[in-house]
């Protein structure tokens, strides 16, 4: 149920967002905290990109968390999430930094 609760979740900001989405982007900055299993599916992904498109938000104005804990467990599938959201504007925060067991030089090399 995370995925789904995830895609509300993004879907709702973003429809109410998008009236004002070119007022906010200069002074907002909205955080989502994502669930690992919408991280590790790739459908998600492609939801978000659709979304995102669909609603004309500037991915500027969102910056998604994810735990420090997923990021690393699925390492190849993170960086493709992160690189292909970074590539229209969105930023990414690490949740949790410091409480896993992945080391300094694994997080370097998130985009």
């Amino acid at each position: 149920m995370m995925v789904r609760i995830d895609e509300w979740l993004v879907e709702t900001l973003l429809q109410q967002v998008a009236p004002d989405a070119a007022r906010l982007s200069a002074t907002h900055e909205f955080s989502v905290n994502l669930s690992g299993a919408s991280i590790n599916d790739p459908a998600f992904l492609d939801f978000l990109l659709a979304s995102f498109a669909r609603h004309r938000v500037p991915g500027s104005l969102v910056c998604f968390e994810i735990t420090e804990t997923v990021a690393i467990a699925n390492f190849a599938q993170a960086v493709t999430f992160i690189e292909r959201l970074s590539a229209i504007g969105c930023r990414f925060a690490l949740d949790d930094f410091g409480s896993g067991l992945s080391s300094f030089d694994y997080l370097r090399k998130l985009p």
